[in-house]
């Protein structure tokens, strides 16, 4: 089973392996926010595989059936990739990055949205 979030984001859901710190600076959730379409459209906060089973086309399976539910809405997608290897992925999907968020020098963030598909 898949959830689907619909609606506005609270910035700061900043959390991977590759990046883990404490963001003092309200400046960076600020920035992130700024990303987010004025649009309505589909939030999708998280999507992912336990390491366990990846490399076996189950995140490009769950892209591709929320995409289905998505495009039937005729709205478009916004995501934010704070692995800055997962960004093609996304691109695979249809997904154009709309910025690359630094903190520190070090990629957090890549806002994207996909338009909505007819």
């Amino acid at each position: 089973m898949v959830n689907y979030v619909r609606g506005e984001t609270k910035a700061g859901n900043f959390f991977s392996k590759e990046a883990v710190w404490n963001v003092n600076d309200s400046s960076v959730f600020a920035e992130v926010e700024s990303y987010f379409p004025k649009q309505d459209c589909w939030y999708l906060p998280i999507i992912g595989v336990d390491p366990a089973y990846m490399a076996k086309g189950l995140g490009s399976f769950l892209m591709r059936e929320t995409l289905k539910i998505i495009d039937r809405s005729g709205e478009g997608a916004y995501l934010e990739s704070s692995n800055p290897r997962n960004v093609d992925f996304y691109k695979n999907f249809g997904f154009k990055p709309l910025a690359s968020i630094r903190l520190g020098g070090k990629e957090v963030s890549t806002p994207m949205y996909r338009k909505p598909i007819a």
